[in-house]
């Protein structure tokens, strides 16, 4: 289940017979009597805010003591009084991230009597713990998109949780990894709710759900929902284990992603542009021979770079050859002047086909075929061609590349 880093519902037993029983199972355990007058911290907001914030400029929060809390939870529950309600007007309140075990000095447990109540499920039942968090709402809630720099396992114990994911490469509008909400979004909740999540999960006291380290989730939750959240160590550990290694593996990711980048920019390219060009009554050729086609791409002008590009995968190569023979000028001026960075960036990429250009083309090697396809450039054109390729290359890296730290690591560049 975990290997995959994906997210999964994960199969549990309820730990209570249902909602009169939650609150019971609560209130009348030692545990609660330990911790009655332990004061906690409890996040707090105007009952117009869409969600609560992680965001720290944002975040409030108010100390009372758990049983004022639990007590004000039972008087909501069973439509009771409670001092607490006289607030209502102007805030409504939320136990989030309450540690009932924490082996982080910096984040000590607030509720340890609590945590022999709610074992952890049975999928992770020998795997050491980070944190054990308690959350209870009073009113329909939601916190806004963020991810975890842990391995989570999400159990409610009452009511019902909602929860929208999105993969880690997601375009999501983070805070600055430097930022002391660098694991926040900065999208606003009508934003993310306009999104079309890549997994959503309802869950309830039959289920629970695996949350991978790094995974954007939004959650929302009914009414007097309580639950608790596991969290163990996932990758991260490995990662930064030895500090003088640190900086290579941040290479490799960021140079992976950007690889990862630039196909995915290719493919929307390439989708944009079919799109485009049917509109325009460009496609389908109305000659599909390679001199057809290459014929009518010299004669198009401004679009004759992006109809190169939808030409199909074993005729490109061809109607490149094509074009360098019996339209020579135009070949020269369209890699000089007339091919966008998004053209030139997928015309080299898929000359570095080799096996495809010999199968394609019949010559007996990939340097007879570079040969014939600068065969109209001389020596001095051949060379400034070189010199425009790699820097129109370099500089579409380089925008691809700004791009991906926005998206990864919210930097702004």
């Amino acid at each position: 289940m975990f290997e995959a880093r994906l997210p999964a519902l994960v199969p549990v037993a309820a730990l209570t017979a249902g909602d009169e029983d939650s609150t019971a199972f609560l209130t009348s355990s030692e545990g609660f009597l330990g911790h009655r007058d332990t004061i906690v911290d409890v996040a707090c907001a105007p009952p117009s805010e869409a969600a609560y914030s992680g965001d720290v400029r944002l975040r409030q929060s108010v100390e009372l003591k758990f049983g004022d809390f639990v007590a004000y939870y039972s008087a909501k529950c069973s439509g009771g009084t409670h001092w607490l309600m006289e607030t209502e007007d102007e805030l409504q309140f939320y136990l989030a991230q309450c540690p009932l075990l924490s082996t982080q000095p910096s984040t000590p447990a607030v509720l340890p009597g609590l945590a022999p109540l709610f074992p952890p499920p049975a999928a992770i039942a020998k795997v050491p713990m980070t944190q054990v968090n308690l959350w209870m709402t009073l009113a329909a809630s939601a916190t806004t998109l963020h991810y975890d720099a842990y391995d989570n396992i999400l159990r409610v114990v009452r009511g019902t949780k909602y929860v929208r994911l999105f993969t880690p490469t997601s375009a999501v509008a983070a805070h600055p990894v430097y930022s002391k909400s660098a694991n926040h979004s900065l999208l606003q909740m009508a934003d993310i709710e306009a999104r079309e999540p890549t997994y959503s999960f309802t869950v309830t006291p039959n289920n629970a759900l695996f949350i991978p380290e790094g995974w954007w989730h939004q959650v929302s939750s009914e009414p007097f929902t309580i639950a608790v959240n596991y969290w163990f160590d996932g990758l991260r550990p490995a990662l930064v284990m030895h500090p003088h290694m640190q900086p290579y593996y941040a290479r490799v990711l960021v140079e992976d992603l950007i690889t990862q980048a630039r196909k995915a920019h290719k493919v929307a390219f390439v989708k944009a542009a079919a799109s485009l060009m049917r509109t325009e009554k460009h496609l389908p050729f109305p000659d599909s021979s390679v001199a057809g086609i290459a014929s009518y791409i010299a004669r198009q002008g401004t679009a004759a770079a992006t109809l190169l590009c939808l030409v199909p995968n074993d005729s490109v190569h061809p109607v490149c050859l094509a074009l360098s023979a019996y339209h020579p000028e135009f070949w020269k001026s369209l890699l000089l002047e007339g091919a966008s960075p998004d053209a030139i960036e997928y015309l080299t990429e898929s000359w570095d086909d080799h096996d495809r250009i010999v199968a394609t083309t019949g010559v007996e090697s990939a340097s007879a075929f570079f040969s014939q396809l600068y065969e109209p450039f001389s020596e001095l054109e051949e060379a400034a061609l070189q010199d425009h390729l790699l820097a129109t290359k370099e500089a579409f890296a380089k925008s691809v590349a700004r791009q991906v730290l926005h998206d990864a690591l919210g930097w702004q560049t």
